[in-house]
């Protein structure tokens, strides 16, 4: 299970960079960035839990650069920026988002219209 640790909601979240970027084409008409991305440089971190590892057991699976922000975030479940927490659980990477954002850069393709790349589990829809 993963786990999204964030800074407060206020002014300050991300550098100015990200925050230039969030507000930029075409990030902006998309809802710009969900608060609790995770994004290099910053205290926001995607961590998951490794059931081998015998020690602590956490570790950091991916923090989006700015590059990746530009992009739209591939990877992140949802659409661009946002976060979709309440499908995925986490505003992490995951492979499957990542398959799927990469689909739906042809919009009107039938792999993207149909979901491709995400999982359809026993809970709800979310990502391997």
């Amino acid at each position: 299970e993963a786990v999204v640790s964030t800074q407060s909601t206020g002014e300050g979240v991300f550098p100015d960079d990200v925050v230039k970027a969030c507000h930029s084409q075409p990030l902006v008409e998309h809802g710009g960035c969900t608060v609790d991305l995770a994004v290099e440089n910053t205290d926001n971190i995607c961590v998951k839990h490794d059931d081998l590892d015998f020690g602590e057991g956490w570790a950091v699976v991916h923090q989006f650069s700015i590059d990746e922000i530009k992009m739209g975030c591939y990877g992140l479940c949802g659409p661009w920026c946002t976060c979709w927490s309440h499908l995925c659980g986490d505003c992490c990477w995951h492979p499957g988002c990542y398959q799927h954002d990469k689909y739906c850069d042809k919009p009107s393709s039938l792999e993207c219209k149909l979901g491709k790349g995400v999982v359809f589990g026993r809970k709800g829809i979310h990502t391997c």
